[in-house]
């Protein structure tokens, strides 16, 4: 493992300690919206560690394995925010599912990043997974 690898592990696995340090023991606001947030945020937290894990160990096809989870994590962690009642409630029984073709642009739209290259999801191709 080269020493800039070594480095970037080690940033990332700093980066994932503070929040986990910042949101752990607290609970989620109240609303009916929050625990699904919160589950996509802690399920994409878990991940991320179990990535720099199986990467520190020089494990690097199931570390790539766990990136499309995240990306659905992630992008259903928006869908727990700006997502209709109808939404929600598919989210609640595991019966949504992600458009990849529209979701960035409803995305970019309702939280105004179309204009932002770093964060823009609707810049890019559908996503390939």
């Amino acid at each position: 493992m080269t020493t800039t690898i070594r480095a970037e592990l080690e940033r990332s696995k700093k980066c994932c300690d503070t929040m986990g340090e910042a949101l752990g023991g607290k609970t989620s606001p109240p609303g009916e919206r929050s625990p699904i947030l919160m589950g996509y945020w802690s399920l994409t937290y878990h991940h991320h560690n179990g990535i720099i894990c199986l990467l520190h160990n020089e494990l690097p096809a199931p570390a790539f394995a766990l990136l499309r989870p995240i990306v659905e994590a992630a992008l259903r962690a928006h869908v727990a925010i700006m997502g209709t009642d109808q939404d929600i409630e598919k989210l609640r029984k595991d019966t949504y599912k992600t458009n990849l073709n529209t979701i960035g642009p409803e995305i970019d739209t309702r939280f105004n990043t179309a204009d932002t290259e770093i964060y823009s999801l609707s810049q890019h191709d559908a996503l390939p997974i």
